[in-house]
């Protein structure tokens, strides 16, 4: 299975900040993850100082394999109660739009997940896991 880091989720995330403050956080995130030798480590340490930075409710690393149909939550972050989606899915389930953008190797970044049209897709289907794991 290809494990690139292929999305994220920010739901309400704040405004664009200037390229300073972006530099900073690349800085931030380059000087935290450069040592780890572990993939785990580095993706957890990812998606959490990226989801605090953005003020996400959920930040993930999906995994897409098109042989399987299944697409993998590798790790997440998630905000106060917001629960873990950490687990493998029917890559279907997703709707066209969120796969695409998957496969594509983007980054997904949904301001409010209720007004957009490419989580609606994935809402229209219930999103059941294939299996599932807490990975905090």
């Amino acid at each position: 299975m290809d494990r690139q880091p292929e999305t994220l989720s920010a739901s309400r995330a704040t405004p664009i900040t200037p390229p300073a403050a972006h530099k900073q956080f690349l800085d931030l995130l380059f000087n935290r993850t450069r040592g780890l030798s572990d993939p785990n480590e580095a993706a957890w340490e990812t998606v959490r100082l990226l989801g605090e930075y953005t003020k996400a409710s959920r930040c993930m690393f999906v995994a897409v394999d098109d042989e399987t149909g299944i697409a993998t939550v590798i790790r997440d972050w998630t905000r106060d109660d917001v629960p873990s989606a950490v687990g493998s899915y029917s890559a279907e389930s997703f709707g066209p739009s969120l796969l695409e953008v998957f496969r594509s190797g983007q980054p997904f970044i949904c301001p409010d997940m209720y007004t957009d049209a490419r989580k609606r897709q994935q809402r229209a289907v219930r999103v059941e896991p294939v299996t599932s794991a807490q990975a905090r």
